[in-house]
């Protein structure tokens, strides 16, 4: 038996390339497409709103920096579980996997109600 086969875990197919444009997926998808005209909309000045998109690009670029180098460091599967399991116990990885889980039914279930809206738009 061939060490490849007889190694446990997941296999390591997806490259950084991959990553990359999952990552640029999840953070890009609704965001951009739903909520700029509502946003703008609430704010009294463009300036305020421009500030407001370089003040959620610091974010996003801080969690992913912070993301990558969790994965870095606990190379295994299970992200956010993993994480929260290993420094802050077993409860705590159980609720971080379960609200991870949970967010990504949501945010399903809002791709679909965009797209629902979108082709609401261009059918008559």
């Amino acid at each position: 038996m061939s060490s490849a086969s007889s190694r446990r875990g997941l296999l390591r197919v997806l490259g950084l390339i991959t990553g990359l444009a999952i990552t640029f997926g999840g953070i890009v998808s609704l965001g951009i497409l739903r909520a700029p005209g509502e946003v703008a909309a609430q704010l009294p000045d463009p300036w305020w709103y421009m500030a407001t998109w370089i003040a959620a690009g610091v974010f996003v670029l801080f969690s992913t920096a912070s993301a990558a180098e969790l994965a870095t460091a606990l190379p295994r599967a299970g992200a956010y579980y993993v994480y929260a399991h290993r420094s802050l116990g077993p409860f705590v990885g159980f609720v971080s996997g379960w609200t991870d889980w949970l967010n990504w039914c949501g945010a399903t279930a809002m791709t679909i109600v965009v797209i629902n809206e979108y082709l609401h738009l261009l059918t008559p």
